[in-house]
């Protein structure tokens, strides 16, 4: 769409927001089909909120150390238990990261309590990718004195 708006010679959002109706109608006479069968495929969701909540939450699995004990998103958790827990020792649990922050710990077809009990630096996905090249050159560099070449 940007190359349409372009070619439209757009540069406002004013047109931006006349020109997106006639985009979407001319985009629709273009690639709009028919369906196979025309009859209403949307089924109402007939459980609870909660269970809406779980559908849509994203998904993380994890393996409990033997001190039942797993990291995530920079914050080391703790299973808390009646008992000694042995049980629990290695096994894998699945995180349940809620849009609203919220989180659970399920295993099996229980919900287990946790407590977090300390953070850790987590570096960022895009400066680790983006400048792993310059931290290694700089690490050399102090290290002998002379720049990384690459060949």
């Amino acid at each position: 769409m940007i190359k349409e708006m372009r070619l439209a010679g757009i540069g406002s959002i004013e047109a931006a927001n006349a020109f997106l109706p006639l985009n979407i109608a001319q985009w629709n006479e273009r690639f709009a089909v028919p369906p196979h069968d025309p009859a209403w495929a949307f089924r109402p969701w007939t459980k609870t909120p909660g269970e809406l909540d779980d559908v849509l939450a994203k998904r993380e699995e994890r393996t409990l150390t033997k001190a039942l004990t797993f990291n995530s998103g920079g914050t080391r958790y703790c299973i808390n238990t009646r008992g000694p827990g042995t049980a629990l020792r290695g096994a894998k649990v699945t995180l349940y990261h809620y849009a609203d922050g919220r989180m659970d710990v399920h295993y099996k077809d229980r919900i287990l309590a946790w407590t977090a009990y300390g953070t850790y630096p987590v570096p960022s996905p895009t400066e680790d990718e983006k400048t792993l090249d310059l931290r290694i050159d700089a690490i050399v560099s102090r290290s002998s004195g002379m720049p990384r070449t690459s060949g």
